[in-house]
Parts: C-alpha cells; sequence; structure tokens
C-alpha cells in the first residue's frame, strides 16, 4: 500500500486534543536489537570490507511499519567494532566512493519546492525548510496585491456587507518574516477560547517580542489579533471565528514528514500540475495557476521526503451529531495593500484573494498539506471517509480580518481564503506523491 506518514505534534502547556492522538508507538523490536536510540541489531549494522568500493549504509529497522526517523552513522554505538564478527578490525581501510551520490532524492518541502521561482535555491539537506512559522511568507514581497477587480474598486458581481474602506488595526504594523513568525508563534501558544483572550494575547506577545527582540507596538498587535480570532470565518467553518475553537478541536505546528515515490517512479511538479487542472473547471480562479504549473514551472521530481508544518488543523463538529471535518488552515500576515498606498479592507475581498494566493504559489502548499491531513486522518479515523471528513482549507490573511464586523462578498467575509477541493484531487494527488501515476496526472 501507499507509505504511511510520520507525524508529530508540537507540546502543548495545556495539554494535547482528545481527538487524533499522537503516532503509534514503533513496532517491539526483536530481543537482538540493541537499545540505542535508534536501535541496530547485529544483522543491521554496517560492515566494512577492504575492497568494498559502494560505501555502506545502515538499514532503517522501522522502514516497514512507515515510522521515518533519521538514521545515520550515529545510531551505532561508537564502541562498537566494524563489522558484525566482532573482534580486531585490523588496519584502518580508506572509504573510497567511485560513483557519484545520487542527489535526485532529496527533503523538499514547500519553501524549498518553489525557491527558485523567488529568489536563489536553499540548500535541500537544510532540515530547517519545514514551512514552520513564517518561513514560506517571502521577505520584500508583502505588499503583492489580489486581482479581480477594477483598480481598488468594488468587484464587479458581487454584493457587499459592510465598509470596505474601514481602517484595518493591522494595516500598517511592519511586515515581513521575523514579524509572521511572532505572529504564529502567539497563535500557536493562545488558548483562543479562553476566558480572559485580551490579556493572554497580550502576554503571550510580550514574552514572544522580548524572546525575538523585535520592536513592533503590542497594543496594536495585540487589538488586531482579538479582532482576527473574533472574525466569523464563513461558511467553510459554519461562521464561526477562532475563538470558538477550544484546544481540543484544533492541532497547531501539525509537522509531517511523508516518503516521496519509495521505489517507484517520482512525480513532476508539471505532474501535480496536470491532476489539479483537470480538477479544475476553466472558470475557476486557479485555473491559469493550474495551467503553469503543469507547464513545468519548476523542473522538479519528487522523489525524497516531503516535511512541512501545518499552521492548524481545526475539528469542526456538527451540532446535530453528524460526523466531523477537519480544516487545513494557515495563517498569512501578507500586506495585500498597494506600496504606498492606505491599507483597506477593500484589499482584502474574497475575490481578491485567489490571485494574491496564486501569485505566491499557496495554493501549492495547501493541496500539499491537505494530502498530508488525508494521510493522517485515514490513519487514525475508523471509517475514514475523504468526501466526509476532508474539511477544506482556510487561509486567514489576518490584517483583512477586522472581527464580527468584517465586510462580506456574496456571504464570504474579507481576509479569508476558503476552498474545498474535490476529495478525488487530494486522495489522487496523495497516490502521485506516492510514485503512483493517475491518468489525469498526465491529461
Amino acid at each position: 500500500g501507499e507509505n504511511p506518514i510520520n507525524l508529530t505534534q508540537s507540546p502543548e502547556p495545556d495539554g494535547s486534543p482528545d481527538w487524533l492522538p499522537l503516532p503509534i508507538d514503533p513496532p517491539e523490536p526483536p530481543d537482538d536489537v540493541d537499545g540505542f536510540d535508534y536501535p541496530v541489531s547485529e544483522a543491521y549494522r554496517p560492515t566494512r570490507q577492504a575492497g568494498d568500493s559502494d560505501g555502506w549504509s545502515v538499514v532503517n529497522y522501522f522502514g516497514a511499519s512507515g515510522i521515518v526517523p533519521t538514521y545515520d552513522a550515529s545510531c551505532v554505538h561508537p564502541g562498537d567494532d566494524w563489522n558484525k564478527e566482532g573482534g580486531d578490525v585490523g588496519e584502518a581501510v580508506e572509504a573510497r566512493r567511485e560513483r557519484a551520490p545520487a542527489r535526485r532524492r532529496r527533503r523538499w518541502s514547500f519553501t524549498a519546492l518553489t525557491a527558485g521561482a523567488y529568489h536563489a535555491s536553499p540548500d535541500p539537506f537544510d532540515a530547517s525548510l519545514g514551512d514552520a512559522g513564517a518561513d514560506d511568507e517571502r521577505s520584500g514581497d508583502e505588499h503583492a496585491g489580489g486581482g479581480g477587480s477594477d483598480g481598488r474598486g468594488a468587484v464587479a458581481g458581487t454584493s457587499v456587507e459592510g465598509d470596505e474602506d474601514g481602517a484595518l488595526v493591522l494595516g500598517s504594523i511592519a511586515g515581513g518574516t521575523a514579524f509572521g513568525t511572532l505572529v504564529h508563534e502567539v497563535l500557536e501558544h493562545v488558548d483562543f477560547a479562553a476566558a480572559a483572550l485580551d490579556a493572554e494575547l497580550e502576554d503571550a506577545i510580550a514574552d514572544a517580542t522580548v524572546r525575538r527582540g523585535l520592536d513592533v507596538d503590542q497594543g496594536v498587535l495585540a487589538a488586531g489579533l482579538s479582532a482576527c480570532l473574533d472574525t466569523p470565518l464563513g461558511p467553510l467553518l459554519d461562521h464561526r471565528p477562532l475563538k470558538d475553537f477550544r484546544r481540543t478541536d484544533r492541532l497547531d505546528e501539525l509537522e509531517f514528514e511523508l516518503h516521496l515515490a519509495p521505489g517507484r517512479t517520482a512525480a513532476t511538479d508539471a505532474d501535480v500540475g496536470a491532476l489539479v487542472r483537470a480538477h479544475l473547471d476553466d472558470d475557476h480562479p486557479l485555473r491559469d495557476w493550474a495551467e503553469e504549473l503543469a507547464a513545468g514551472r519548476f523542473g522538479h521530481s519528487l522523489a525524497g521526503h516531503l516535511v512541512g508544518s501545518i499552521d492548524a488543523v481545526l475539528r469542526v463538529t456538527d451540532p446535530n451529531g453528524g460526523p466531523d471535518r477537519f480544516v487545513v488552515v494557515d495563517y498569512k500576515t501578507n500586506r495585500l495593500s498597494p506600496p504606498g498606498a492606505e491599507p483597506r479592507a477593500a484589499d482584502y475581498h474574497p475575490e481578491r484573494l485567489p490571485a494574491a494566493m496564486a501569485g505566491h504559489d499557496y495554493p501549492l502548499q495547501a493541496l500539499l498539506y491537505s494530502a498530508a491531513l488525508h494521510r493522517y486522518l485515514r490513519w487514525r479515523l475508523t471509517d475514514y471517509d475523504p468526501a466526509i471528513h476532508l474539511g477544506g482549507i482556510a487561509y486567514l490573511f489576518v490584517r483583512g480580518m477586522t472581527g464580527r464586523g468584517v465586510p462580506h462578498a456574496d456571504g464570504h467575509p474579507y481576509g479569508v481564503f476558503a476552498w474545498r477541493p474535490a476529495p478525488e484531487l487530494i486522495t489522487e494527488l496523495s497516490d502521485l506523491l506516492d510514485g503512483k501515476p493517475t491518468s489525469r496526472s498526465s491529461s
């Protein structure tokens, strides 16, 4: 079957949610496995003999279970001999490699996948490239705006309720990756449903700014985030604001690592684009973006590992006792107002957000995260059904989220990009990443 996923969750100060517990314990190792951090038995210990030319490797004992620890020479006890027979190993043998190591397989993240389109490629073996915090919000382009309008006027064909010209509390506050990471950190640690939410926000902001050494107006940031948490999120989340979600209904900074095409033909970014395009109507606002991706915009072959960190997964419960839905949530601090212009709510009109999403390739990030969530839920939920349990994607542009009175266009709040892709798109994407081409991926 498809290679499973290794997921970890950042520790919570008040305890973890009572749903979707942490990954299952690894299988019991055989009796002859030593008790190192990642056990290595005699059967799996590397050997080096004079004349060897192809290097050595440590076999991952847990590989069959899908638990994917980082495995290298440090797994072997420093006092162990280098041959499994024990005893005197004789003279040291110089290690030579007669062929270049394969670089096709590497450690991927959304940041690493899209980096070439924006700046120099990062180190593919940099373990920090997991998209945690605001690593996916690139410095220097936070003013990239949306589209779908006549200038900054009203978007044609929509019915607007509320004041599009209203002031944005966070409209002019400093931007950039450092600020974005600060906001992510605060939202990760604050209990949205706390009785004294404003006080908790103030304390969290004070701690984070001191820890990160950032000069931010803490009062403005607290007021802006309080409004963000009080903003109804639209029909995808039953019009509930973030402050209605208790800690037991959210997972924060949910980290994942999954194999890409283990032992199979790796998909390309063009394959992913072709698959997405096949699931979008011609008039879908992300159709042009999918066409560009299908043309091989990045030129990558997706082999190795994919790592990432989902800002939050929210559980949307049914008050009538129906099945729960799980929504991928990502916080964005990007400024969408034109450079030099006074920030306005109109800049975060729901129909402008698809262009802002496409301009940063965020739809690709959202789909990769949804594929990871699909594998997790399939592993964790009894009677899992993607059509029921995959609740969609909500990208929250916090600067445009102004509280209970946020403007709405045709029932959709400003500042919230909501999308519920066809469940078949997510399941087929998961298969494609696992090296199982689908008929649509080549269409």
